[in-house]
């Protein structure tokens, strides 16, 4: 019996050793897998060219991707890197875009209403042909002299950093943004857009409703 005491327990001290290793490398490894902001069902949705219906997509890794022509409406991409990002045709309803990286991103024909843009960073982005509606909030985004906005783009509440006059085009005058500096939304004004078109709105409305129960039907 003291034999097979003596052989029993360095095999329950080498197995008890084994196992605390075990545990601490899965608690390790636990802790060393940064969890995910954005859901990874809906960043599989956009991978796949499907419209958006109140996706999590916070701080999603989005660069470079082609999301043009879809609907994402009701949807939360704060923070996403959108950098080079063709949004070209697509319609952004009710997102949240606020301190998302739109640099260099294409927004040819985006539809942005009640989007909020607060904090973005707008360099480089191609806003020349979107329609940027009533609700939209551009305060605290920034621009470069790369940007491009649409002709009628409403510059009321744009200035340069350091000055405090504006111009037709947005150049502001005197100080550090003379010849084209960064520009943000003055706080005073958190709306910054162009006369809504009706029509587009109630196309806009239409289109949600009709993805959104084609959603719901499938789940």
């Amino acid at each position: 019996m003291k034999r097979l005491t003596a052989f029993a327990n360095p095999l329950t001290s080498r197995f008890s050793r084994c196992a605390t290793i075990g545990l601490a490398s899965l608690l390790l490894a636990t802790a060393a897998t940064p969890s995910l902001a954005y859901d990874a069902d809906d960043l599989e949705t956009l991978r796949n060219k499907e419209h958006c219906f109140s996706c999590d997509l916070t701080d999603a890794p989005l660069s470079g991707w082609d999301l043009s022509q879809l609907l994402i409406s009701e949807s939360d991409l704060s923070g996403a890197n959108l950098s080079g990002t063709d949004l070209s045709g697509t319609w952004l309803f009710r997102t949240d875009l606020s301190g998302a990286d739109l640099s260099g991103a294409d927004l040819d024909n985006t539809v942005l209403t009640r989007v909020d843009l607060s904090g973005a960073n707008l360099s480089g982005a191609d806003l020349s042909s979107a329609d940027i509606l009533s609700g939209s909030t551009l305060t605290g985004a920034t621009y470069d002299q790369y940007t491009l906005f649409p002709d009628d783009f409403d510059y009321s509440a744009l200035t340069y950093v350091g000055t405090t006059e504006v111009t037709a085009d947005g150049s502001g005058s005197g100080g550090s943004g003379t010849g084209g500096g960064i520009i943000i939304a003055d706080d005073s004004d958190d709306d910054v857009s162009v006369p809504e078109p009706a029509t587009t709105l109630a196309l806009l409305c239409v289109g949600a409703f009709v993805f959104k129960t084609i959603k719901r039907q499938k789940t």
